[in-house]
């Protein structure tokens, strides 16, 4: 099967969710089912385990008492010039030398441990020394083509020593030194199909770290081909796995590319200073929506840019009433176009007054039920109040009443990341009682109660988010600080009572839309998902478990069973090949103001 055929005969799993892992799994399945490579006559792994027993027998070694297989064809096929035996019957197999340099003597040997062996490499720029005598190096020293394989930790990460320089390696790795030829990069490949499938879990045993001891090891049924079969299927696999490898990098640059011309496009549309403007960049999201949105995350970003467009008074008819108050702005910039009905103001202008809440030394734990609890900053900072992110005051503490947290509350953290610091929220009414704010929040007290909703819709805007960024001081991005008078300075576009109100009712019927098209989004994507779950099963015939009902395979060629020899029947998915063009859930979000 060359890369043309590859590419065309597994096309859906490619495009699901992770596809490429589960096209990396089928690889490694049918790879050690014997279906991925044509089998040569005359080839029998009998005759390669009669050249095994005869150099075990030569080195004095006797085939060890090994429970006898109980591997049936048809749950575990493989060809019939194959032979299951045990992993311990074709290797020999041992860990290495205990990390204990204080009672050790000898010569400084490099050392390999765990943290040195990843999946098919090895990372030697941290590789330790040790001191080990000459008579334990035998039983501690890989050379050329012996497999190491974790013990612990992720046990059976494996990885094939394939420098001429000889090197140490610690008790938590295993080395397997193979009898009769065998190709170490198949038995690679085999620990890999195990990791794929999670069958490796079924091998370890241990309590704490699961680990997969040498008892365990040897036990392990292990799928045995003629020898020259084994060159061509790790051939194959090396072939098709750097395949995989090119798919996902193309996937990765196409995502990229999807999110930034997203990003471009939502900014454009932000951006627009004219009615002319804001048509052409709405028509340009709207011909594109398909495209340009793709995931459940995804849809965040339209949130962002519905919130923009709002406090620009962009989403409901400027028609209205003008301000209570006729002045226009006392701003010497405006920060950017409003309706004429609107003005700008200073947070300030909003405020009775603001106030701080209490840090005392709290324990790490939160409160029980009937205790005090001081509320942490990620209690105001995710969009909504969370009353369970809270440190328990200790009992030999008067708590502060005046810093308690009431209902209808703003609360605005003054301390946080450079992305999250001076976010907010709006206390609602179910608060529990005695929970206390601690220094790093602020309570802002409004003038009129009517316009907190507003205020907090503006301060956690894009907008609010790049001033409170280019205004907060600290040295560190992972703790910046506003002051309560930067806070008090934050420009606010102020429309008149009823855009204010007809402006937060558009975007809750907009929240409905943007829920529903996040869950079909992820519907979509778990469907894809079982798709391609249901594709490598039919494929490899290996059953699977799903929670829901199983998804299945279509009857076209794309799903059928591999065909070698045998052209896919390109037309039965050409379908899926062709864009489809995306459906804006809910319409038009906008009315663009009249000229």
């Amino acid at each position: 099967m060359d890369a043309q055929r590859f590419i065309a005969e597994f096309r859906h799993i490619v495009s699901a969710p992770n596809g490429v892992p589960k096209l990396r799994e089928l690889v490694l399945v049918l790879a050690m089912q014997g279906r991925l490579v044509p089998q040569a006559s005359g080839e029998t792994a009998s005759e390669l385990l009669d050249r095994i027993d005869v150099e075990k027998s030569s080195i004095g070694k006797h085939s060890s008492k090994l429970p006898e297989l109980a591997v049936t064809g048809a749950s575990n096929p493989i060809p019939a010039n194959w032979a299951w035996v045990r992993f311990g019957d074709i290797a020999i197999h041992n860990s290495g030398k205990t990390l204990d340099s204080v009672r050790n003597s000898g010569q400084p040997r490099d050392y390999i441990t765990t943290s040195n062996l990843y999946w098919g490499r090895f990372d030697l720029g941290n590789l330790r020394r040790m001191l080990i005598r000459d008579e334990e190096l035998e039983r501690c020293t890989a050379r050329k083509n012996d497999l190491l394989i974790c013990e612990g930790g992720e046990a059976g990460r494996a990885a094939v020593w394939t420098s001429e320089t000889e090197v140490c390696f610690q008790n938590h790795i295993h080395r397997a030194r193979f009898f009769g030829s065998i190709d170490p990069f198949f038995a690679y490949r085999f620990f890999e199909k195990l990791n794929a499938t999670g069958e490796i879990n079924d091998h370890r045993k241990g309590m704490g770290i699961s680990n997969l001891s040498s008892k365990s090891l040897a036990m392990i049924p292990f799928p045995l081909p003629p020898t020259e079969e084994q060159s061509r299927i790790v051939a194959k696999v090396d072939e098709l796995m750097a395949l995989c490898d090119r798919l996902e990098a193309q996937q990765q640059s196409r995502r990229q590319l999807q999110t930034a011309l997203r990003r471009a496009t939502l900014q454009a549309l932000a951006s627009t200073t004219s009615p002319a403007e804001l048509h052409t960049a709405w028509t340009r999201l709207a011909d594109n929506f398909g495209q340009l949105f793709s995931a459940p995350e995804d849809v965040d970003e339209l949130r962002s840019l519905c919130v923009e467009l709002a406090i620009r008074g962009e989403l409901v008819s400027s028609d209205a009433a003008p301000t209570e108050d006729n002045s226009r702005s006392s701003l010497a910039d405006e920060p950017f176009p409003i309706p004429k009905s609107w003005r700008w103001i200073r947070f300030d202008d909003l405020l009775r007054n603001s106030e701080s809440g209490w840090s005392p030394k709290c324990d790490a734990e939160p409160r029980k039920p009937g205790e005090w609890g001081v509320l942490k900053v990620s209690a105001v900072t995710w969009g909504e109040f969370r009353p369970q992110e809270n440190k328990r005051l200790p009992p030999s503490l008067e708590p502060r009443p005046e810093a308690e947290v009431k209902p209808g509350d703003f609360l605005l953290s003054r301390a946080n990341t450079a992305e999250l610091v001076a976010r907010s929220v709006v206390v609602p009414d179910d608060v529990p009682e005695k929970l206390l704010m601690s220094d790093k929040i602020i309570r802002l007290n409004f003038a009129d109660p009517e316009r907190k909703a507003w205020a907090n819709l503006v301060n956690n805007s894009l907008y609010a988010r790049d001033y409170y960024r280019r205004n907060a001081t600290g040295t560190s991005a992972s703790m910046r600080n506003v002051s309560r008078q930067v806070i008090h300075g934050l420009p606010i576009p102020l429309p008149p009572k009823p855009a204010q109100q007809a402006t937060l009712e558009k975007l809750t019927r907009l929240q409905r839309w943007y829920n529903l098209l996040e869950q079909q989004l992820r519907d979509a994507r778990k469907l894809a998902e079982r798709v391609a779950t249901a594709a490598v099963s039919s494929l490899t015939g290996i059953a699977i478990e799903q929670e829901e009902a199983p998804v299945k395979a279509s009857k076209t060629e794309l799903f059928a069973p591999l065909h070698l020899g045998k052209s896919p029947n390109l037309q039965a998915g050409a379908r899926d090949d062709k864009p489809r063009r995306g459906t804006f859930v809910g319409g038009a979000l906008v009315r663009v103001r009249s000229q």
